[in-house]
């Protein structure tokens, strides 16, 4: 009877999507691990907080020692909370409330350390992202901060950028440059630097706004302030979006904010 290996390759891969021990199976021989990778590897999530430390030092100390296949196949990066510590609080797990316990400080401090030391090393080997998508935490230590839009501006081939601004953007607004930028969604507050983002950003050819006022809803500011520093006659096609629904094209005399 035919095995699983008798498959062409593009089945193999397609078992190995609707897997949830992908990691197994890329172990079961150098054949399906060559099929499987490539999708594993092409969207990297970088998240390391409280609940999950140990797995996000291991999953840094893995790509900065180069000992995962990640880099070769990744196309999308994802960066989320860069915070070792959990406060105290409540939270959902299973449909049941859970208290959320802080963390000893021992442990905090040794996952803080380690960060420094890993981090710039494993966002640099990278560079072959095509698309990343940062969530600013208002939690992440301020170098992190600065460290990802850093690494941002050295990737030759990005081409689009999701932002969720839930921290502080604006003291990292002059360091977005990125060369090969065309497409820029941001989720942000009214006040964030999105102006100077999109000038920093010449080649943009594609923008999509989410604005957010938290406890207001209305209009805030027109395109034409919010855009004021974007030199005239630039090339970018806006789509910007809010709580009125998809909006398109450079007449749109505002934008709409959601209330939260």
């Amino acid at each position: 009877m035919p095995g699983l290996l008798s498959l062409p390759n593009e089945l193999i891969s397609d078992i190995g999507d609707e897997l949830d021990t992908r990691k197994v199976f890329r172990s079961t021989c150098k054949r399906i691990n060559a099929v499987v990778s490539p999708r594993v590897f092409s969207y990297i999530t970088i998240d390391i907080h409280g609940d999950r430390l140990d797995v996000g030092i291991s999953q840094l100390e893995a790509l900065a020692t180069k000992s995962t296949c990640a880099a070769e196949y990744v196309h999308t990066i994802d960066i989320r909370r860069l915070a070792a510590n959990t406060h105290r609080g409540h939270t959902f797990i299973n449909g049941k409330l859970v208290v959320r316990k802080e963390l000893e400080s021992s442990k905090t401090d040794w996952a803080q350390e380690k960060m420094r030391e890993l981090l710039p090393e494993a966002l640099s080997t990278l560079k072959g992202a095509t698309t990343a998508i940062w969530m600013i935490y208002s939690g992440n230590p301020d170098w992190t901060s600065v460290l990802v839009s850093e690494f941002l501006g050295t990737l030759p081939a990005l081409n689009a950028l999701h932002l969720s601004m839930l921290g502080k953007l604006k003291p990292l607004a002059h360091q977005l440059r990125i060369s090969s930028l065309t497409k820029l969604i941001v989720k942000s507050d009214p006040d964030a630097a999105i102006a100077e983002i999109i000038a920093n950003n010449p080649h943009l050819t594609y923008l999509d706004i989410l604005m957010i006022r938290y406890g207001v809803a209305g209009d805030t500011a027109t395109l034409h302030s919010l855009l004021e520093k974007v030199p005239l006659g630039g090339p970018c096609a806006l789509n910007t979006s809010g709580s009125m629904g998809a909006m398109s094209g450079l007449t749109t005399e505002h934008c709409h904010t959601s209330a939260i």
